[in-house]
């Protein structure tokens, strides 16, 4: 038995019942000492079995999802986890949380991994009786056309059991899709960077008929085929567009031409039997005009020189064809069939091959488009950081010039602060409001000791369970402060206030302070970082909004989250 201390298993688990300890203790018994579990949004009922077992095996390392990501979400932020924290893993193997993948194949998959350095994938046999219709259905499929336009023969394409060496696994973390499609790309990209892969048989085990299986027959496949079909229809439709329109003009000129031969019968000028000649010549002429056209178009700079180089052969032999019949040459294969037949043959192919091409770019144009995303996020995140940090170590200088006491115990509580929430500082997903709460309190408390007697604050927060973007609402807590209470002789009041309505939640930072005029405001030479940062990354990441009115009585800014995002991480 080879040594598995340094192979990881990735468990991705979307709530589980008994199944899942069952899973865990077969991995333990065969040997595997580090196991990912990743909680990829499971329900509160369910939640037990992820804290039950990562309590009672140090073995496992417990990632969580606050909301359902998708399997392949779930892969990928394990595979980060083992990247960053693994330095000295080989790799990783994938297993189901069903109870549908043995230990022992697990295993022999591992083992297979480190003898040749490559992936391995273990296939079930679909064959089998017990195999349920949708299962074997969707296999057969997926492995079809991944045989015919990518060019791979996988006996299982849908397999969760994959043994994944370290220097694979970096090429495949980035890999676009967030849900079952994201194991197809995988496979993708495997034929993209030329990656060899090994098949390991393994047992063929359906519990229930994989009820139990999140994997949705017609919302998942058609997330899997979706993209390949949109490429294939986009890729061929101009071809049948021009192909409709050329064999159309020329159908319409020689039914032109045989209704002006008939007429000429019927009129006495020569008889039917006699036009085959005047016939002949007719479509020879036709054939060599279009002949002449196909050469125009591929003289074209920007041509695609496929359809007319194709059009030209298929004319040339049909002009062939006329010639052996003026010669009273009996063919007994036309050049026109066989030519034809030999460039359907030809299209097929390069449709095919243009379907393939066309989706791995598309795959890489939506990786971009994300990375993008993230990277404007991201430079968004690193303008405001420094804001609050700013912010909070400017009240502390400015007590230690007045109370430096004081200002001793603010360093102290911001320090235990920082070591508590640097990380969710960090965070460039949306956050739980309870922590941009936590921000808020500290600064304002902080504040409060700066302006004592000036600053009073006012809390009526009705619910915390729902997310935002961080450090959305703490901006704008600084900006009544600084710009708002701070301004105006005697100081004032600061509230802050949530609200669940139909359209979302509500977050309401309200000052009493000396206002300004909204007219202007965004006009007066100063870049207005804050709030412009606030407005973007509500709209990008959560669809939200930022409304600010005004008056010399005070502000209101007013945060909206969509119900749907409300909802959806609460």
């Amino acid at each position: 038995m080879k040594d598995l201390s340094k192979i990881s298993v990735v468990l991705p688990s979307l709530d589980p019942d008994e199944k899942l300890i069952a899973v865990v203790d077969g991995l333990l018994e065969y040997g595997f000492s580090d196991i990912i579990l990743v909680n990829d949004g499971s329900k509160q009922e369910n939640l037990h079995y992820f804290t039950d077992l990562a309590a009672q095996h140090p073995e496992i390392h417990l990632l969580h999802h606050e909301v359902n990501k998708g399997k392949g979400a779930a892969l990928k932020n394990a595979f980060r986890y083992f990247l960053e924290n693994r330095p000295d893993g080989y790799g990783v193997v994938t297993v189901d949380g069903d109870n549908q993948h043995h230990p022992e194949d697990t295993r022999r998959c591992c083992e297979c991994m480190l003898e040749t350095g490559h992936l391995v994938l273990g296939c079930r046999d679909f064959t089998l009786d017990h195999v349920p219709p949708r299962s074997r259905f969707g296999n057969h499929t997926t492995s079809m056309i991944f045989k015919i336009f990518v060019g791979m023969t996988i006996s299982d394409t849908q397999t969760g059991l994959r043994a994944i060496p370290r220097k694979v696994l970096e090429q495949l973390v980035d890999v676009y899709g967030d849900r079952f499609e994201y194991e197809t790309n995988m496979l993708l990209a495997m034929k993209d960077n030329g990656l060899a892969f090994e098949e390991v048989k393994i047992r063929t085990v359906y519990i229930e008929e994989n009820k139990s299986s999140h994997f949705h027959a017609i919302k998942d496949s058609w997330r899997i085929y979706k993209l390949i079909l949109k490429h294939f229809f986009r890729y061929t439709a101009s071809s049948i567009v021009s192909a409709v329109v050329d064999n159309g003009l020329f159908a319409l000129l020689s039914a032109l031409l045989n209704s002006v031969l008939i007429v000429l019968s019927f009129v006495g000028v020569t008889v039917i039997y006699d036009t085959l000649p005047y016939w002949a010549a007719a479509q020879a002429v036709l054939c060599l005009l279009f002949m002449v056209f196909c050469v125009l178009e591929v003289l074209r700079k920007d041509a695609k020189r496929l359809v007319p180089i194709s059009a030209f052969i298929l004319f040339a032999a049909i002009l062939l064809d006329i010639f052996g019949l003026g010669a009273n040459i009996v063919w007994r294969a036309p050049c026109a069939k066989i030519v034809f037949t030999v460039l359907f043959v030809i299209h097929i192919v390069a449709a095919a091959r243009g379907i393939v091409i066309n989706h791995r770019a598309s795959i890489r144009a939506a990786k971009l488009e994300k990375e993008l995303e993230d990277s404007r996020i991201a430079i968004m995140l690193s303008q405001i950081k420094p804001h609050f940090l700013y912010n909070v170590l400017n009240t502390i200088y400015h007590l230690y010039r007045k109370e430096p006491e004081t200002a001793q115990e603010a360093v102290s509580s911001f320090a235990e602060y920082l070591r508590c929430n640097m990380l969710s500082i960090e965070k460039s997903e949306p956050i739980p409001f309870a922590e941009e709460y936590q921000h808020i309190q500290t600064y304002l408390s902080l504040e409060q000791i700066r302006f004592r007697g000036k600053l009073d604050v006012i809390y009526d927060v009705e619910v915390t369970d729902f997310k935002l973007p961080p450090l959305t609402v703490e901006p704008l807590v600084e900006n009544a402060v600084k710009h708002g209470v701070t301004k105006k002789r005697g100081g004032g009041s600061v509230t802050v206030s949530t609200r669940r309505t139909d359209e979302g939640v509500l977050v309401t930072v309200a000052d009493t302070g000396v206002g300004f005029d909204p007219n202007t405001y965004m006009e007066d030479g100063k870049s207005h970082v804050g709030i412009r940062n606030v407005r973007e990354r509500l709209q990008n990441m959560v669809g939200g909004s930022l409304s600010i009115t005004s008056t010399e009585n005070g502000t209101v800014a007013v945060v909206t989250i969509p119900a749907k995002e409300a909802n959806h991480t609460r």
